[in-house]
């Protein structure tokens, strides 16, 4: 077991913030260079590499990948200093300066054998207390089953056509980097989940 000290969400965003994002973008697209073609980033910042700019702070990172790709993917982090945890529950308090998130270890098999929707990628210290100083020292990794010519998304637990997802887009980072995100055009109505600050994003990417 794990207490996690998450980062504070800062809702006004500064020139400092953006740069910031930018930077761990950057830092992103070398971490996932040699499985980019199996992780993909949704969310916010998925929302933010289609338009080009972000345009508000971002708390985290969100990726999404096939549960059949998850023992690979798993490995590739491994040699990077990550596990996989899940959470047990916050901790919030008006004594607190930062929730802390109770989180344990798991693994590709217990993450299918409990049917679990989604799971994170820890930069791990091994302590059992830990401070989440960057966006990169913990990201959510959802995930959804190949159903043939469907996909079944676990977090939403809703089955979608390959159509809606696939093709995806390669996004030039810098260099030969890239990152690879869903079709978003498409896939913006189930990037929703029911918080305000991302129909934002959707309806931005919509008007455009």
């Amino acid at each position: 077991m794990t207490l996690l000290i998450n980062r504070p969400f800062e809702k006004k965003v500064t020139e400092k913030d953006l740069a910031e994002i930018q930077q761990d973008v950057i830092k992103l697209a070398k971490l996932l260079k040699g499985i980019e073609n199996k992780v993909y980033v949704v969310g916010g910042v998925g929302i933010a590499l289609k338009r080009g700019h972000f345009h508000r702070y971002h708390h985290d990172i969100d990726l999404c990948a096939s549960c059949n790709d998850l023992p690979e993917i798993y490995t590739f982090f491994q040699k990077k200093g990550y596990i996989l945890i899940r959470k047990k529950r916050l901790i919030e308090s008006r004594y607190l300066k930062h929730s802390v998130t109770k989180v344990s270890e798991t693994s590709p098999e217990e993450i299918m054998a409990r049917n679990l929707n989604k799971t994170r990628l820890l930069l791990t210290n091994r302590k059992k207390l830990q401070y989440l100083g960057s966006r990169l020292d913990c990201l959510d990794l959802f995930l959804f089953e190949d159903r043939d010519s469907n996909l079944y998304l676990r977090d939403q637990r809703i089955e979608i056509p390959r159509s809606t997802f696939f093709p995806t887009q390669r996004h030039t980072i810098t260099g030969n980097l890239k990152l690879i995100t869903p079709n978003l055009r498409k896939y913006k109505p189930l990037l929703r989940n029911h918080r305000l600050i991302q129909d934002k994003d959707v309806e931005l990417l919509l008007n455009e």
